[in-house]
Parts: structure tokens; C-alpha cells; sequence
């Protein structure tokens, strides 16, 4: 069985539904690296300068391909912009907002993971 490497990308810890999600859909034996905030931080560049935003974006996206099989996340605009010309595998989660919880003045919203998108 091939080993598929994977890098999430998010401020968001993965959650055991969205990996298990992930995990099926992938096929295979999933080594999952989580590259959260506060584990590896990966800046998208966002400025004035489009250029500029997309050559460095795309070296961000070049990087992770190398290391990685596949990429899974949570993206920006600015991040998907310079992703044209990239070609590996991304996926981002899509998730379903629960009906919000109001206990006295706090509203909680949840949302559920649905399933995964390939993104093209």
C-alpha cells in the first residue's frame, strides 16, 4: 500500500471527522502533517503588487509540493490566485453551519465537516 503524504494547511486544528473523511477519500495509508499556526506558520503574501504576490505565493505552493503528495486546507484568495499554474493535488474541507446555540449573551455556531473538494 502506497504511503500518501499530506500537508494540512490551517489555522484550525484538523478534526478527527474531517481525517477520517480525508482518509477514505485518499485511499491508501495517510501520513497526515498538520501544519497548523503553531506548528509551521505559511504565509501567504498579500500586497499591492499582484506580481510579486503570485511568484512568491507560487514559490509557497512549489515548496509544499515537494515535500508533500498531496495539500489540504483552508486557503485565501490571494493563495489560490497563484495556485494556476501549480498542478499537484489540493483539497479544501466544506462544512455545514449547525443551527446556532445561544446560552444567555454567547452565541455558538458549530459547523460539520461535509466532505472534501478537489480543487482544479
Amino acid at each position: 500500500m502506497k504511503t500518501i503524504k499530506v500537508a494540512w494547511c490551517s489555522r484550525h486544528p484538523l478534526s478527527q471527522e474531517q481525517r477520517e473523511s480525508l482518509v477514505n477519500k485518499l485511499g491508501g495509508d495517510v501520513r497526515l502533517v498538520e501544519y497548523a499556526v503553531e506548528q509551521r506558520n505559511i504565509t501567504w503574501q498579500a500586497t499591492t503588487d499582484e506580481v510579486d504576490d503570485n511568484v512568491h505565493n507560487f514559490g509557497v505552493w512549489s515548496d509544499l509540493h515537494d515535500e508533500f503528495d498531496v495539500i489540504a486546507g483552508v486557503f485565501p484568495a490571494v493563495a489560490l490566485a497563484s495556485r494556476l499554474e501549480y498542478s499537484g493535488p489540493i483539497y479544501a474541507p466544506v462544512s455545514i453551519q449547525s443551527e446556532a446555540r445561544v446560552t444567555g449573551s454567547t452565541k455558538t455556531v458549530e459547523f460539520k465537516h461535509a466532505y472534501w473538494v478537489e480543487i482544479d
